[in-house]
């Protein structure tokens, strides 16, 4: 039985991916201690608020 393709489509995202977290990691940014992202706040915000 051949062997299964895996979708090239599905290794370009993953790749995609790991070289855009390389590049954000690359930054270095100091965030404050105890900073933890909300995402439900970041999500409650009117993106229409200048």
């Amino acid at each position: 039985m051949p062997e299964e393709k895996k979708s090239a489509v599905a290794e370009t995202d993953a790749d995609k991916r790991r070289v855009a977290l390389e590049k954000i990691r690359a930054f270095k940014w100091k965030l404050p201690d105890g900073w933890k992202f909300d995402r439900e706040e970041a999500n409650s915000r009117d993106p229409n608020k200048d």
